[in-house]
């Protein structure tokens, strides 16, 4: 499956998803692995982790703003 698009660069190098970092998954999709084309599993934060890339994934702003309250808990911009 080629879901690189017209530019040809993976999904997941245009996120700048790299194998160093812990990544918080919020609300996503249950083929995610298969859109960036890579299993990062192994890459996803325990619980008591801070994350280093937070992929989120809403479709109405309250939701939204009410998980962006819930990150800043964890992480401080």
């Amino acid at each position: 499956m080629d879901l690189a698009g017209y530019s040809k660069t993976p999904l997941i190098k245009k996120l700048g998803i790299i194998a160093s970092q812990k990544i918080l998954l919020i609300n996503e999709p249950d083929n995610y692995f298969d859109l960036i084309e890579k299993d990062i599993s192994k890459l996803l934060c325990a619980n008591n982790e801070k994350p280093d890339f937070i992929h989120l994934f809403v479709s109405i702003k309250k939701e939204f703003e009410k998980q962006m309250k819930g990150i800043a808990g964890i992480i401080h911009f």
